[in-house]
């Protein structure tokens, strides 16, 4: 049975040599065509500096201000640990609960090779676990990106004498990100080094005093203010609307004209007669970054898998030069790291080490076998290459 398997794999060879030796012009077109397959795939291709590593693993975080770690484990841990469980992709479920603070560690299959389709199973698990969390606990955080390198990282740093303004800072910042989120060949960009925003409101102690109220009135009084609740329902035979009554606090003008106190004369006093309103980051922040010493954000991207990284970093840094130019006064932009240059530099000392050492191997064979033979073998290592080439892009 190998002896005949030999012998027609023979025949096959040998005919093939005899169909090139006899047909010199379909000889010189099956190495065009290699030639060209080849060029394609060599200039087509992937080429990025960091291999893609398929994730499996996500993070489950969710904030539950106050809550003692028991509390946390039994009203926030375990409702989200019993949607995931139903979830037949899941394989292990690790978690951690502490005070104010839910942990959850999702890992996936290793037969799950989609892994954005199981995931997305997993924000749909947990967007309907929300209603059993307690009133305190935030929504959850589902992290699935911390996998892969970023490509183009670039800083927004405050060079002013005077004080950072951390919310122009991060509103420069996410504006940068949309711009190069609609990069084509963008997958991810993420902001690092500041935090979310939100609205100071700080109280007059003398005003409170005299009015004879407490933070926790003002509080209750902003709350009642703002309007999230639903007013009914439209029903008909062929729909089912929610009405919502519009009101709710979306400005600091709007939020000054919050009514506190109410006179028997129908008169009102607002949080702005008692109270200065301003915007900053969260405080305590959680993370920070500093470039040569100065407070910046960070703006890191990652390029989409399958693309060549050259042409497409330096389409994020024509994006970054023409951000910059619009830069406002005591801002300065930097791209402090930059995976397209180094990958170029590493590529082209590849190639440039391939082509010496065929050079060194066609010199040797040309004193070693003469120039005709020589010749031949010259002419297959590039073939031999381009071959390979079409082999791995298929």
């Amino acid at each position: 049975m190998s002896t005949l398997a030999i012998s027609q794999s023979g025949d096959i060879l040998e005919r093939a040599k005899t169909a090139f030796f006899d047909n010199p012009r379909l000889f010189a077109l099956s190495v065009i065509l290699l030639v060209v397959a080849g060029t394609t795939a060599l200039l087509t291709m992937s080429a990025e500096e960091d291999p893609r590593i398929t994730n499996r693993t996500a993070v489950v975080l969710t904030v539950d201000p106050g809550a003692s770690a028991p509390r946390v484990a039994q009203l926030v841990t375990e409702p989200l640990e019993s949607a995931l469980k139903k979830i037949e992709e899941v394989d292990e479920i690790r978690s951690t609960s502490s005070n104010g603070l839910s942990s959850i560690r999702v890992t996936l299959d290793d037969r799950i090779t989609k892994t954005d389709e199981a995931f997305g199973r997993v924000r749909d698990a947990l967007d309907d676990a929300v209603t059993l969390l307690p009133p305190t606990a935030r929504s959850p955080m589902f992290i699935d990106n911390r996998s892969g390198a970023y490509t183009v990282m670039a800083s927004i740093t405050w060079a002013s004498d005077t004080s950072p303004n951390l919310v122009i800072m991060r509103r420069t910042a996410l504006e940068l990100q949309d711009r190069l989120q609609n990069v084509p060949g963008s997958q991810l960009v993420t902001l690092h080094g500041i935090g979310d925003e939100e609205i100071v409101a700080s109280l007059r102690p003398n005003a409170l005093s005299a009015l004879g109220l407490s933070p926790t009135d003002v509080s209750r009084a902003v709350a009642t203010a703002d309007a999230k609740a639903s007013a009914g329902t439209l029903d008909s035979p062929l729909y089912n609307l929610s009405v919502e009554v519009r009101g709710e606090i979306d400005t600091l003008d709007r939020l000054r004209g919050v009514p506190v106190v109410s006179g028997p004369d129908g008169s009102h006093l607002r949080l702005g007669d008692i109270a200065t309103m301003d915007r900053a980051i969260v405080e305590p922040q959680v993370e920070l970054a500093t470039v040569d010493g100065q407070r910046s954000v960070i703006v890191a991207t990652r390029l989409q898998e399958g693309l060549r990284v050259t042409g497409w970093a330096e389409r994020v840094k024509a994006e970054i030069t023409a951000f910059e130019a619009e830069l406002g006064p005591g801002l300065e932009m930097e791209v402090v790291f930059d995976q397209g240059d180094y990958a170029e530099d590493r590529f082209g000392a590849l190639f440039k080490n391939l082509i010496t050492g065929a050079a060194i191997v066609v010199l040797i064979l040309f004193f070693t076998l003469g120039w005709r033979a020589a010749l031949a073998v010259s002419l297959a290592i590039p073939l031999t290459g381009l071959a390979t080439l079409t082999i791995l892009k298929s």
